[in-house]
């Protein structure tokens, strides 16, 4: 115990009791105000001494002052934003040319139609199936009943029509009716959105003959009849024959080319006009 007052330790310790005592015995000398003024003055060479480095050309980092520092943080953010800029473009140009390769290859089947490209730029998760939206509208020349196809086969018919914008109602949704044939069998029939069958994945191909000869594996194609969708354009394969529901007729299920959950490129056909446009989209009966 002896040799702890002796060390070196012990001194220390006793010169900082000792400091402590005396600004202790100063504040209650002198009032807080100024023992505030004494702490200032103890911490004033260290305020002064970062303030210089902040207001001088002193080497922080590197071999960088701060002010080299914040302006090279400027320039990258500025780079960030301009390359993200380019993102944007690249994505878009992207879009862009696939559109215009697809619409390029469908150009070339059916030389006939004049179509307009679209982006479909949203989908309610509750009706994906039977309904999207697309990126032109009136300003463009769409119109409500305009068929809807794109590079696999048929989409739907144009709905609701806005300015910059429209709405698709495909195959399986609302009352669409559109005329179908099957070339192996030379039969056709009559595809109906809105059924319950439909949210299998499936369309429905209703009055085929009660003999009739369709059969599984068989490809459905539009047959033009009526007004609302132009001719041979791809529907689907039959998946299965079975006995109508409303009459003795014979029903098909239609297993659809196009995946309208997932399809982001169509085009609309606008020089094939449906006449009954709104009968065929809002349940009124259309024309066979």
């Amino acid at each position: 115990m002896k040799g702890f007052f002796r060390s070196n330790t012990f001194k220390v310790l006793l010169t900082v009791v000792t400091v402590l005592f005396g600004v202790t015995m100063l504040s209650v000398t002198t009032g807080s105000s100024s023992f505030s003024g004494f702490i200032t003055d103890m911490f004033a060479p260290m305020h002064i001494s970062y303030s210089t480095i902040e207001n001088s050309d002193t080497k922080l980092y590197d071999g960088y002052t701060q002010k080299e520092l914040k302006e090279i943080c400027t320039e990258l953010t500025e780079e960030n934003d301009r390359l993200r800029n380019q993102l944007t473009d690249y994505y878009n140009m992207k879009e862009e040319n696939e559109l215009l390769r697809d619409l390029l290859e469908i150009k070339k089947e059916y030389k006939n139609l004049e179509l307009t490209g679209a982006s479909v730029i949203g989908r309610d998760p509750v009706s994906a199936k039977e309904k999207f939206t697309i990126n032109v509208g009136k300003t463009d020349g769409i119109q409500k009943g305009d068929p809807v196809i794109a590079a696999s086969g048929a989409v739907g018919v144009v709905g609701e029509v806005y300015d910059y914008s429209a709405e698709i109602i495909t195959l399986y949704g609302g009352n669409v009716k559109v005329g179908v044939k099957i070339n192996e069998a030379t039969e056709s029939g009559v595809v109906t959105g809105g059924r319950d069958i439909s949210k299998v994945n499936y369309l429905v191909l209703d009055y085929l003959k009660a003999d009739s000869g369709v059969r599984a594996g068989m490809i459905a194609t539009t047959s033009g009849s009526g007004v609302n969708f132009p001719p041979d354009i791809p529907v689907g394969t039959i998946m299965d024959v079975r006995a109508s529901e409303r009459d003795s007729s014979r029903t098909a299920l239609i297993k659809s080319f196009v995946d309208v959950e997932k399809v982001e490129r169509v085009f609309i056909v606008t020089n094939y006009r449906a006449a009954y446009a709104e009968n065929t989209v809002e349940g009124g009966e259309a024309a066979e």
